[in-house]
């Protein structure tokens, strides 16, 4: 039967989770070792593992890329659930159907000026000043 092992050195700390040194020693600053010999330090088992899954924990760049996950994870949910559609997909859309009307405004039997007015409400214009409203209305 296997023991589990209740000592671990710095060594065995970083082979074994993939943490660099440097990282395994600062989140081990706090912990008192059980000894020490010439070249390493020995902690106990739950001390070490436990500091090393809080520091994680609260590591801030973690938080951030665990966040991160999180947020991609729910558009690609919701673009799944046709919620959310990819801005790509928006702008094609919306460029073919301006290409259109702007089209049919140039072959129509309106007026110079009324043509110059319809297509200068089609012109690319600032979408920002539009759209960053709209949206807040929305939530």
């Amino acid at each position: 039967m296997k023991q589990i092992q209740t000592e671990w050195t710095t060594s065995q700390l970083v082979r074994c989770t993939g943490i660099s040194r440097q990282v395994i020693e600062q989140r081990l600053a706090r912990i008192k070792p059980l000894r020490e010999t010439r070249r390493e330090r020995i902690y106990p088992a739950p001390d070490c593992f436990r500091a090393i899954i809080k520091a994680r924990r609260d590591d801030p760049a973690q938080q951030r890329l665990t966040t991160a996950k999180a947020e991609i994870a729910e558009m690609d949910l919701a673009v799944k659930r046709r919620e959310l559609v990819p801005l790509r997909y928006v702008e094609a859309t919306w460029t073919a159907h301006v290409i259109a009307a702007r089209e049919i405004v140039t072959q129509s039997q309106l007026t110079r000026g009324e043509q110059d007015r319809l297509l200068e409400e089609l012109a690319v214009t600032d979408d920002e000043k539009y759209l960053d409203p709209a949206i807040k209305n929305e939530k």
